[in-house]
């Protein structure tokens, strides 16, 4: 909660105080965010969740689709 702010606020960095991995992807990504009515949840990476699980496999899809 309130990491964006918080990397915003710190330059880009995160509590380790190194950068951000993938800043210019976040930068779009809120971006884009904005202009939607997004609610942002938190999923333990690699949980049994259907929803994370589907963005799962069209993330990989998409970067396939790319190669």
């Amino acid at each position: 909660k309130g990491w964006i702010e918080t990397w915003r606020r710190t330059g880009w960095r995160n509590a380790s105080k190194k950068p951000v991995e993938n800043q210019d992807l976040w930068t779009e990504l809120i971006a884009r965010a904005a202009e939607h009515d997004v609610e942002w949840k938190w999923v333990k990476g690699h949980a049994d969740d259907d929803e994370h699980n589907l963005c799962d496999r069209l993330a990989v899809a998409a970067r396939l689709a790319l190669v």
